[in-house]
């Protein structure tokens, strides 16, 4: 809708007081349409407006925590500021005849208060510097296991066909999905071998490491017992030398993207959004639904501390197949092992590793060796 430039001469002098000095913000403003948004967008706005409203906060002091609550609270203002803007200035450009001076003085007092709103907020998400500032403290941790009980049963599987185009990504995912290890670690590359009894070898690189943390070498088998081990298996054989393929990729952060982006492919109905991370924490709720010994599972994941096990997925959180680990190398012994006992106040992380093996059920293989090379 198109606006003349200057106010209509017949307008009372008390009201053109009012709206001359915002005319031009005012023009601005209204050259930015009001985008058509879905029906539980506006719902999500409309709540938003209320929850502002009745608690008399602005959108960074509401959704001070996170950014993405604050750019909701922020886009929320804006859409029901310019909406109710636009008819109010156009029902004064207009001024029927019938019109009384004070309801017209009032709508030329909202529309100001609407500029003030948009003099805080400009329309558009680029324009100026966003308003909110992180919290102080320490950072929010946003960890990938919220949320994970809720993906479906075959997501790993899901996740790999979606990125079947390109083979150097699909055969990265496969290899996160069978050792769950980090982006950075494939950056380095992991070599993975097709053994003649049929099992898959990986020898790992270690990420993360220090004096005291991280594993700078890991080895362990896996058996070809489900469909992921099956597929990597056969890719080893047709195109890697001599029964080992070397997994690599270039980029950390744009094969964490690509994942990012298929996710709401995959999965349109979750909120979740699945990065390598949650192919992590799949593997150390596989592990810990297998009860696999402690030590095991955190020279499996490149720990050092066994306390860093408390961080990933839990064993209820665990589905489909199961990822049998055969056997398991390191290059430094597990620290912490009695204090991360001591910490789980039930389940299986409070037995020792003697009574975990003891109380596996009898359909559950038990690794065959467990080695470490300190």
């Amino acid at each position: 809708m198109e606006h003349k430039s200057s106010l209509p001469p017949h307008l009372p002098a008390s009201v053109a007081a009012v709206l001359l000095p915002l005319l031009a913000e005012i023009e601005v403003a209204l050259r930015h349409c009001v985008r058509q948004v879905s029906d539980s967008t506006y719902r999500q706005y409309k709540c938003a407006m209320e929850r502002m409203d009745y608690h008399g906060l602005t959108p960074e002091e509401i959704g001070a925590n996170v950014r993405k609550s604050f750019n909701l609270y922020r886009a929320a203002l804006v859409y029901f500021t310019i909406r109710g803007l636009r008819p109010a200035f156009s029902l004064l450009i207009d001024y029927p005849p019938d019109f009384a001076v004070n309801e017209a003085l009032q709508l030329a007092y909202r529309c100001e208060s609407y500029v003030r709103v948009l003099r805080e907020y400009p329309p558009g998400a680029k324009r100026g510097r966003s308003k909110w500032k992180r919290p102080d403290g320490p950072p929010v941790r946003k960890s990938k296991r919220i949320g994970f009980s809720k993906l479906p049963d075959g997501w790993q599987i899901a996740m790999i066909e979606a990125v079947k185009d390109d083979p150097e990504c699909a055969n990265a995912t496969r290899v996160t999905a069978l050792t769950g290890c980090r982006p950075a670690e494939l950056v380095a590359g992991v070599v993975v071998e097709a053994t003649p009894c049929g099992t898959l070898l990986f020898e790992i690189p270690g990420a993360k490491c220090t004096e005291n943390s991280g594993q700078s070498f890991r080895r362990f088998e896996v058996k070809n017992n489900n469909l992921i081990a099956e597929n990597l298996f056969r890719e080893v054989v047709n195109y890697g030398q001599d029964a080992c393929l070397l997994v690599k990729i270039v980029d950390a952060r744009a094969y964490c993207d690509r994942l990012r982006g298929v996710s709401p492919q995959v999965l349109p109905r979750q909120k979740y959004t699945i990065t390598p991370y949650s192919f992590r924490h799949a593997f150390s709720a596989d592990q810990k639904k297998q009860r696999i010994p402690m030590e095991v599972r955190a020279m499996a994941m490149g720990h050092q501390s066994a306390l860093s096990q408390r961080h990933y997925g839990r064993g209820s959180q665990a589905k489909g197949q199961m990822i049998h680990i055969e056997r398991v190398e390191a290059s430094q012994p597990i620290r912490h092992l009695e204090e991360a006992k001591m910490g789980w106040p039930k389940g299986v992380e409070s037995r020792t590793v003697a009574e975990t093996a003891s109380a596996r059920k009898p359909e559950t293989p038990s690794p065959q060796c467990y080695a470490m090379i300190v």
